[in-house]
């Protein structure tokens, strides 16, 4: 059955994405006439603010901007998810600033929630999907983390738990309580799909090709990737 989405919403969280996010934010809204964008910057001291401030005044009402002092893109995207619900979204999209997730496929997402679909991954794994332009580093560290939620949380169906792309429906967003979740960092993804799986919902994924960030430096090194493991050993035995 397919139904006919009024409100969506993306959310963008950032940190430092003075190069990108000027760039990004008007190719999200030229997708589709009813995308709004919520961008929650954590305080970036290369003015990231600014220019989402900026980017507010010059697309009136289809920008909400939130500030926080604290830092965390777990704790920000969540915060961005309530913002959203509490603005009436009936659907909500996530994704990342820094243009490793195409606004191209933005459009699939949107036609697959429409369709059905309560949760949507933009998915490198899947039949069709690829990583382009990226280190082999960065390839082995995207794998290990994915064989890893794989068999901790037991996310077979998945393929890529470790996307950050994803769409939901906002009957799924209501019922993971998100006032209670284990993650600060990038982990909060997979605890995402880990408390959606538990309510029972299915997850549908999608093919894209992944690409490196367009400009600035990457958040993941070697300390979050050691948080994000043990964070996610934390949410097995929280369950």
């Amino acid at each position: 059955m397919s139904t006919k989405l009024k409100s969506i919403f993306v959310v963008v969280t950032t940190y430092n994405e003075k190069e990108n996010l000027p760039a990004l934010v008007p190719q999200i809204l030229d997708k589709d006439s009813r995308l709004k964008v919520i961008i929650v910057d954590d305080s970036s001291p290369d003015g990231t603010g600014k220019i989402a401030d900026d980017l507010a005044k010059i697309f009136k009402d289809r920008i909400i901007v939130i500030h926080r002092k604290e830092r965390g893109v777990g704790t920000a995207l969540r915060e961005g998810f309530k913002k959203a619900l509490a603005l009436g979204a009936e659907a909500v999209i996530q994704m990342d600033a820094d243009f490793s997730h195409n606004p191209f496929y933005l459009p699939e997402i949107i036609k697959t929630l429409e369709s059905g679909a309560k949760v949507v991954i933009g998915s490198r794994y899947s039949s069709g999907g690829g990583i382009a332009s990226r280190s082999v580093a960065r390839n082995i560290i995207s794998k290990i983390a994915n064989l890893y939620n794989h068999i901790i949380l037991g996310l077979w169906d998945v393929s890529d738990t470790a996307s950050g792309y994803k769409g939901y429906q906002r009957e799924v967003l209501e019922k993971i309580n998100l006032g209670s979740f284990v993650s600060t960092g990038y982990s909060v993804g997979v605890e995402n799909l880990y408390r959606i799986a538990a309510k029972g919902f299915k997850i549908t994924e999608i093919p894209i090709l992944f690409s490196d960030r367009n400009a600035g430096n990457s958040k993941m090194g070697l300390k979050e990737l050691v948080k994000y493991m043990i964070t996610v050993l934390k949410i097995r035995a929280k369950s």
